[in-house]
């Protein structure tokens, strides 16, 4: 509907590990004459969903210590793990927009 507001996708994966790449391609889109921006590699936590996690988002986490590199947080399990009936569910609701997302060319 408002794709032209849309320069860029961007899987979270990737951008975990190839920051550095994104970072560079942003910045290319504003014409921005930037010195070499140097990000770590980050930690992926997409598999949260399966081993459960705290209820503190990584966002707030960042925001508090204000680190990127979250790969030494260690933290307390407070919201489980998905059930396979949970995750089924979700995916049912949601696949056909992910696949709509990845067909579109900017």
């Amino acid at each position: 509907a408002n794709l032209e507001h849309i320069d860029m996708l961007i899987n979270y994966s990737d951008l975990c590990e190839k920051p550095n790449l994104y970072i560079k391609n942003i910045i290319s889109l504003w014409d921005i004459k930037k010195k070499q921006v140097n990000f770590p590699m980050c930690k992926c936590f997409d598999s949260e969903y399966l081993t459960g996690s705290r209820l503190l988002s990584k966002n707030r986490e960042n925001r508090n210590t204000n680190e990127l590199d979250l790969e030494t947080l260690r933290e307390n399990i407070e919201f489980p793990a998905l059930t396979s009936e949970q995750i089924e569910l979700i995916i049912n609701i949601c696949d056909k927009t992910w696949l709509d997302l990845q067909s579109i060319t900017l």
